[in-house]
């Protein structure tokens, strides 16, 4: 059951490809951890774009997986 990127249940990245990911990319451009946003999609405005502000305020307090 794959909900894509706003359900965080996407594929999942082999750890050869992982790894190799990680070393490939600068420390502070590294994704430390991840959580799945507790909606079917993000919140948006009337135009269409994400309101990241709320987005930012809503997962807060949301346990990154790691």
């Amino acid at each position: 059951m794959d909900r894509g990127l706003a359900g965080g249940l996407g594929p999942t990245l082999p750890p050869a490809m992982s790894a190799m990911l990680a070393q490939s990319t600068e420390r502070h451009q590294r994704i430390t951890g991840h959580a799945a946003y507790p909606e079917p999609d993000f919140p948006r405005t009337h135009t269409r774009t994400v309101q990241r502000s709320v987005v930012i305020d809503r997962v807060a307090g949301l346990a990154l997986a790691r």
